[in-house]
């Protein structure tokens, strides 16, 4: 059995440690949290079956938490501990279901007893439970959870035909169901200019949606298994008047939270045939919106929607990587803002928003991997991708400034952790690394030296000492390299080849050419093709 300590006072929850003697209990597992959030995060991942919680904490009370925990986890037995002998808290608490209210300073023999009732209620209740599963098994299978669960193996894991079967044995009314409507709200990209995502808000929408389906029947309320921060709606009959009423508690939630949450709406389709497409519609219907004006609660699709996909600008990506290499990060800032201006975000839909923002975290796994292929030892970290609020205005909607700032701090910080991670005698290997990376562009001493902040001449000669060539003939070695593997085009010129690998005079090209290899580019290429 696991418990779950919540106090914003660590030194409270090392007491507590310290008083219950846990083993004899029954207890094999005590869990910490320093806040009611972090207390729902523990609960979702651990399921304890006893949370003794404090009442008075800065994010989330104790009493909302056990609110909170009444819908998600009822058989969760909760004890509540407070420093105020306050009448309101403790009927609050006996209402909500608690075991017992407890004043600090902790009795220690009180404390014990109070776990004590905590575990043979939870105990007692959980036998009753399992003679319910065991008598009423048939009951539970027709429950709405078990339709909620053979709609999304329907949709996400392509089993429509033995789902559908048992769906329609289980919950006969689905089986006059021939149209679908699909609702989609992906709660990551809701305009808010505070996080979202797993929040009490979240609870509440969630709360309010199941229960508007419920008491009509309109239909159930899905969600990805791989993606928790998707709602899905399906609705099966009277799809007039149910929009109508999911727009009206839109309404009211959007009012009451002052944000503006939205679904994507799909068009009337055959059910069960044609559900996917009716979610793939949906899903383009939400994503489809503005990231610069708020959209209505319902957006429907409609034909024609045409989806623009960010241009992918090899040499801005290069020059992001190069920032890297060289540890400067003001070019760092500048190349990430370079970037972003070149895929175009200004009035964008979501859908755009999101692809730039996938094409970035790819960037970044990939520069990742290059380097620690690179560079023994390197271990790199990326943080988690930010959230819509931390790219938003004071309205909740997209600020292109601050979506390039926050994309430029995170190159920044990338650039960062790389030079202390390579801090001493790797900034030889850098600085090569960067002339691979950039052989064709137009080559300078003084600033490449600048790049990496050091003086001309004392860049050429450790990079001379170090690697045993100089920087000049270790580039024109590059090129030379990248020649050889274009010249298997009959079709480009030795003129056309010299200029793409970086040399801007064809003899000078040709002089490196036979200086390396020994013989001149038409003799390689005619024994390439002979």
């Amino acid at each position: 059995m696991k418990i779950l300590l919540v106090d914003d006072e660590l030194h409270v929850i090392r007491a507590i440690r310290q008083l219950v003697p846990w083993e004899d209990l029954g207890i094999s597992q005590v869990l910490e949290a320093d806040s009611g959030r972090a207390a729902l995060t523990v609960l979702q991942q651990e399921s304890p079956e006893i949370v003794i919680t404090d009442v008075v904490m800065q994010d989330l009370t104790g009493l909302e938490l056990m609110q909170i925990l009444q819908q998600r986890h009822p058989e969760t037995k909760v004890i509540v501990m407070s420093g105020y002998s306050d009448f309101e808290y403790v009927h609050s608490t006996l209402l909500s279901g608690g075991i017992d209210y407890l004043l600090k300073p902790l009795d220690p023999q009180q404390l014990v007893r109070t776990i004590r009732r905590a575990v043979d209620a939870w105990e007692k209740d959980e036998e009753a439970r399992n003679a319910k599963r065991r008598d009423k098994h048939t009951l539970r299978l027709i429950s709405d959870l078990a339709a909620e669960n053979l709609l999304e193996r329907m949709l996400f894991q392509n089993d429509v035909v033995a789902a559908y079967d048992e769906i329609v044995r289980l919950a006969p009314s689905l089986r006059d169901a021939s149209h679908c409507v699909v609702c989609f709200l992906d709660t990551d990209y809701v305009y808010n200019v505070q996080p979202l995502h797993d929040s009490p808000e979240l609870v509440l929408l969630e709360q309010s949606l199941k229960r508007l389906l419920t008491q009509h029947k309109y239909g159930y309320l899905l969600r990805h298994p791989a993606a928790p921060t998707l709602y899905i709606i399906f609705l099966y009959h009277d799809f007039e008047e149910a929009l109508v009423a999911l727009k009206t508690e839109l309404l009211e939630y959007n009012c009451g939270k002052k944000i503006n949450t939205f679904f994507g709406v799909s068009l009337q389709l055959a059910f069960p045939t044609r559900f996917s497409e009716s979610y793939r519609q949906a899903e383009n219907a939400f994503y489809g919106a503005s990231s610069a004006h708020f959209p209505p609660p319902i957006r429907f699709w409609r034909e024609g929607l045409d989806v623009c996909i960010p241009p992918i600008v090899p040499h801005k990506e290069q020059a992001m990587f190069s920032a890297i290499l060289s540890g400067n990060s003001g070019a760092a800032l500048s190349a990430a803002k370079e970037w972003v201006h070149a895929v175009g975000l200004e009035g964008q839909p979501l859908y755009y928003v999101a692809a730039i923002l996938e094409r970035f975290r790819e960037l970044e796994r990939g520069w990742i991997a290059q380097l620690a292929r690179r560079y023994d030892g390197l271990s790199l970290e990326l943080s988690p991708m930010p959230h819509w609020p931390d790219f938003s205005d004071s309205n909740g909607l997209l600020s292109p400034q601050r979506f390039t700032d926050v994309l430029g701090n995170r190159l920044y910080a990338l650039c960062n952790q790389f030079q202390k991670a390579t801090a001493g005698d790797a900034k030889i290997l850098q600085i090569a690394h960067y002339l691979e990376e950039n052989y064709e562009k137009p080559f300078s001493q003084e600033e490449c030296a600048a790049r990496f902040f050091m003086s001309r001449d004392y860049l050429c000669r450790r990079f001379t000492k170090e690697l045993g060539v100089s920087m000049v003939s270790y580039l024109n070695g590059i090129r030379i390299q990248q020649a050889k593997l274009l010249m298997s085009n009959p079709k480009a010129t030795i003129r056309s080849i010299a200029h793409q690998v970086g040399f801007e005079d064809e003899k000078y090209f040709a002089r490196q050419f036979k200086r390396i290899e020994g013989i001149s580019p038409g003799e390689y290429r005619a024994r390439l093709l002979k």
